[in-house]
């Protein structure tokens, strides 16, 4: 996050050059370059997407409907916590023998 961040402060009128200096950085690049050029995207890049049989069009409306919004902040929460807790405990069992 801290990268693409990075990125778009660096070049916040200029999505292709803030997704190429994330892709640029190495380690997860799609999805730090997804993160900093999340809105913006060139209509010419769109064009070469090929994601047959999604389209660019397709792609957008499925983010769109796949957002969450009016979750209890509750339930956020608590499932953040069990999360929480099932990393926890993967990471500390992987710290046992046998390594």
């Amino acid at each position: 996050m801290p990268v693409a961040i990075y990125a778009w402060l660096r070049h916040p009128n200029d999505v292709v050059a803030a997704v190429t200096e994330c892709v640029r950085c190495g380690g997860d690049t799609d999805s730090v370059a997804a993160i900093a050029g999340v809105d913006g995207i060139p209509r010419e890049l769109l064009d070469r997407l090929f994601e047959w049989p999604r389209t660019p069009e397709w792609i957008a409306a499925f983010g769109e409907r796949s957002q969450t919004k009016d979750v209890p902040l509750i339930a956020s929460a608590l499932r953040n916590l069990v999360l929480l807790a099932i990393v926890l405990a993967h990471g500390l069992r992987r710290m046992l023998p046998p390594y």
